[in-house]
């Protein structure tokens, strides 16, 4: 007889993990314990022959449930008493650091639907239905390890049957931390606008009832409260666009099965697969023509975001509406955080009339995953519920843990810690209070997931005005850790490198294109091509710098890009004349504000530089007509993309014109602005012009770059920012480059990588 202990490290803890080790045990014969520990591991102890333990361990990792992953195994021979039976012992407590992490969420699994469809079965219509393969996992553990009592269940007393089926090793549900039942778990309501109940037989199938008849309900589901109304009544979605402020921002929407999205969509199998993957992320897809729900669900865009249900509660109520799909959009006011509290959603959004409640925490809110496909390559647009928090690994190693906080916008935190990074759910804008809030909560939370106490090391935007970068100085004072400020773009490409275990003794050139980030004292960066070698940092080109007339309002009315960038090639009375022809209604104030556009232009009053590539898609998508007041972030490039799409690229020539300049290379967009202008000129379609220009700014950004890696030579050319999310820019730089173009696969390419 022998005995050795394991110690597993990795995705451990509520995956049916010591379930399956039971059972492979005491198939073998073999005595000893299985238990978690409060570091996230899980402890297995085997005393039986040796050649039944060998068996054991050979057979092991292919016996786990699906979603274990083992990260690392560390076995000890050990000696002590003899066991006469193989149990499931209660957790250990620990809060060493490990390499283990709490679970993702977990959509319902097919077993479980099935039986909440099932008259017969006891879980009929219950919305709380879960085993141990599926269910709420990240967002209601409050750290591990992942028992019962560290969850949000954990007042919900477990009846008779449900303790039954718990220890029942050939249950399904034998050690399921989230099973519940009528009897014993949490409860959904149908509340008023003010919080009471309202009485009904079935709060989900009066819900149903109310959407269908075209009403505006909150439902408060895994991660947070969506907003819930039909897909096919113009007047609710108009109405509800009014009352959010949000008058073309596109809404997600929930469809009820793969063959309903079919029937509005040109479904691609690598799409079907991520609707249907047990993450169940919002998936960008086309739209098909004619359209049949309403049109103002994605407005001037040919795709829309469609996620299939990922909880009971959601199939209940898609199996009780009459409409195809639900609108189903984050229930905050823009830029806050997902609502999880009644007080919260009661107070700030006053207009709602009727709310799906349920009384089971959500400890740790988290928006729904995007996602969409270039080709057959996904690119994560928000990386957030059923990815978070499973780490990343970046194929070096550091003693030290590694606090990064992001930037301003589309932020996230990552803790880099034994060779993985660990990043929070999606945060989003951090200029607001609320979600600066979110982001210290999220940092506290992924440290105590983590068991970690202080960080070493902590690094942030270079921006010195970003309350992320106040925020990270004032904890890496606290901690007494090292600060380190990293400038934006260079931010971009080191997360590129790391996600893609790039040597860093490797020569990697980076595109890297966004909206605007922190560059120098003279002018903001966003369109950049940069180099990393063993030699240090260099900016090896960028496009050319153009003004931004009175500062952020150039974002939000791209009118002032516009006649700031034409004001190199053309006198104020012929840009008069292409703004009164091409874009009237492109600034509030028309003629008065024209008139002191160019009076700040003349005495650079509140004038900066911008070497923006979405500030240049922005221009064109204002001078096109397409999109002149930005209402959500990207709303321009985006639309712009939409229109580029019909078109064709070969029916308009613009040029593209790259030149050295003072030891770097410049893409000057200047003339591609003035060719849209003649092209508008000779009345040729939009779609035409807005699809050369698109190919031009790839052409231009592809050129700079091969320019460029003539005189750096570099081992890896990436790319990474925000504008890597468009389709066809992206399609250009992969046939316009000298080498094979390295992208980003398990990171979003925007702001959301940046704290890695």
């Amino acid at each position: 007889m022998m005995q050795i202990r394991l110690s597993v490290q990795g995705r451990v803890q509520g995956v049916g993990f010591r379930p399956s080790v039971y059972r492979l045990a005491t198939s073998l014969g073999i005595s000893g314990y299985v238990r978690n520990t409060g570091d996230g591991n899980v402890e297995i102890l085997l005393d039986g022959e040796p050649d039944l333990i060998d068996s054991f361990l050979e057979r092991f990792e292919e016996s786990l449930p699906p979603l274990a992953e083992v990260v690392s195994i560390q076995k000890s021979n050990v000696s002590g008493p003899d066991y006469s039976s193989f149990q499931i012992l209660e957790s250990k407590p620990s809060r060493s650091a490990s390499h283990s992490f709490i679970p993702q969420d977990v959509a319902t699994c097919d077993k479980c639907l099935r039986e909440l469809f099932d008259p017969n079965n006891r879980r009929f219509r219950y919305p709380f239905i879960s085993c141990t393969d599926c269910g709420p996992r990240f967002t209601i553990s409050r750290g591990p390890p992942f028992d019962r009592e560290n969850t949000s269940l954990q007042p919900f007393q477990l009846c008779s049957l449900c303790e039954a089926e718990y220890r029942d090793p050939h249950d399904r549900r034998h050690h399921a931390q989230t099973i519940a039942c009528p009897t014993c778990g949490p409860k959904v309501s149908l509340l008023d606008g003010s919080g009471r109940e309202i009485q009904c037989a079935d709060p989900i199938a009066e819900a149903a009832r109310l959407l269908d008849q075209g009403e505006i309900v909150a439902v408060k589901g895994v991660g947070g409260t969506h907003i819930a109304c039909s897909t096919t009544n113009d007047s609710v979605i108009s109405a509800l666009r009014k009352k959010l402020s949000r008058p073309m921002q596109p809404f997600a929407i929930m469809a009820r099965d793969l063959e309903t999205v079919e029937s509005f969509s040109l479904l691609r199998e690598e799409e079907r697969r991520a609707l249907s993957d047990w993450r169940r992320p919002i998936v960008v897809v086309d739209k098909r023509h004619p359209f049949p729900l309403s049109e103002l669900l994605a407005p001037d865009l040919p795709n829309i975001g469609v996620m299939l249900p990922y909880s009971a509660l959601h199939h209940l109520l898609l199996a009780q509406t009459e409409e195809p799909a639900l609108v189903m959009t984050s229930a905050n006011p823009h830029g806050r955080p997902m609502v999880t509290r009644l007080e919260v959603l009661k107070s700030s959004l006053p207009f709602l009339e009727h709310i799906l409640w349920h009384n089971m925490e959500i400890v740790n809110r988290c928006d729904d995953s995007v996602i969409r496909f270039h080709g057959s390559s996904p690119v994560l647009i928000r990386r957030s519920r059923g990815f978070v928090p499973h780490p990343i690994d970046l194929g070096w190693t550091d003693d030290r843990i590694i606090l990064g906080v992001g930037p301003e916008l589309s932020s996230t935190a990552s803790i880099y810690r034994g060779g993985q990074a660990f990043v929070t759910q999606h945060i989003g804008d951090t200029s607001e209070y609320d979600t600066l809030t979110f982001l210290r909560e999220a940092i506290s939370g992924l440290m105590g997931n983590l068991g970690i106490e202080r960080v070493d090391v902590v690094a942030h935007d270079l921006h010195p005005d970003f309350y992320s970068t106040r925020f990270a100085q004032e904890i890496s004072s606290r901690w007494g850790s090292t600060e380190v400020s990293v400038q934006h773009h260079f931010a971009h490409l080191y997360s590129l490198m790391a996600e893609r275990k790039i040597d860093p003794s490797k020569r990697v050139l980076g595109i890297v294109s966004d909206g605007v980030g922190y560059g120098t004292a003279r002018e903001a960066w966003g369109g950049e091509v940069l180099g990393i070698s063993p030699d240090g940092e260099e900016r090896l080109g960028s496009l050319q710098p153009q003004p931004m007339i009175g500062g952020d309002l150039a974002a939000k009315y791209p009118t002032r890009m516009v006649v700031g960038i034409l004001s190199r090639v053309f006198g104020e009375r012929r840009i008069r004349g292409i703004v009164s022809e091409y874009m009237r209604g492109g600034l509030p104030k028309g003629e008065d504000e024209l008139e002191l556009v160019f009076q700040q232009l003349k005495s650079g009053f509140n004038v900066s530089l911008t070497t923006s590539t979405g500030r240049v898609l922005d221009a064109i998508s204002a001078l096109l007509g397409i999109s002149m007041v930005r209402t959500y972030e990207g709303e321009g490039a985006m639309r712009l993309e939409g229109v580029a799409s019909r078109g064709d690229p070969d029916m308009v020539r613009m040029r593209v014109e790259v030149y050295e300049k003072e030891g770097r290379y410049v893409f000057d967009t200047t003339p591609l602005l003035q060719d849209v202008v003649t092209a508008l000129e000779r009345n040729t379609p939009r779609r035409h012009i807005a699809a050369a220009a698109q190919e031009s700014v790839g052409r231009g950004l592809a050129e700079m770059a091969n320019m460029a890696a003539d005189s750096f030579d570099p081992d890896v050319i990436g790319c990474s920012g925000g504008v890597m999310y468009n389709r066809h820019i992206v399609s250009v730089l992969e046939r316009e480059l000298k080498q094979q173009l390295v992208k980003h696969v398990y990171l979003p390419p925007g702001d959301g990588c940046i704290s890695v």
